[in-house]
C-alpha cells in the first residue's frame, strides 16, 4: 500500500495513452474493493449450492422431494478489514484522478 501511493505521488506519466491504460487497468481492483467493501468486513459468501433428490417409490406412486442448500462463507474476524479496504478504494481513486488529470494535461 506504501508502495503504490510512493509511486503514485512520484511516477510521471509521459504519454496520453499510457495514462489511459492506467486507469482502466485500476478499475477493476476498484470494483472489487468496493465489493469488499460492501460486505461489511463479516461474512464473505464463496459458494452456494441446492441439491435436489427426489425419491421414486417403485410399489407406489409416491414420491419424495429433498432439497439441501449449502453455503460456504469465509468469516472476516476483524472489522479492521472495512477500514483498510476503505483506505485502499482511496488510493486508487487518487490514482485515477492523477492520471485523469494527466491525460487532460498531456499532449501527444
Amino acid at each position: 500500500m506504501i508502495f503504490l501511493l510512493g509511486y503514485i505521488l512520484t511516477d510521471k506519466v509521459a504519454t496520453r495513452s499510457n495514462s489511459i491504460m492506467r486507469i482502466v487497468y485500476v478499475m477493476p481492483g476498484m470494483a472489487g474493493i468496493i465489493m469488499l467493501i460492501s460486505v461489511g468486513g463479516f461474512d464473505v459468501i464463496v459458494q452456494e449450492d441446492t441439491i435436489n433428490n427426489t425419491i421414486f417409490n417403485v410399489n407406489t406412486t409416491e414420491t419424495h422431494t429433498e432439497t439441501i442448500a449449502t453455503e460456504s462463507v469465509i468469516t472476516l474476524q476483524n472489522p479492521l478489514w472495512v477500514t483498510f479496504n476503505g483506505i485502499m478504494f482511496i488510493i486508487y481513486t487518487l490514482y485515477v484522478v492523477i492520471n485523469a488529470i494527466e491525460l487532460i494535461a498531456l499532449k501527444e
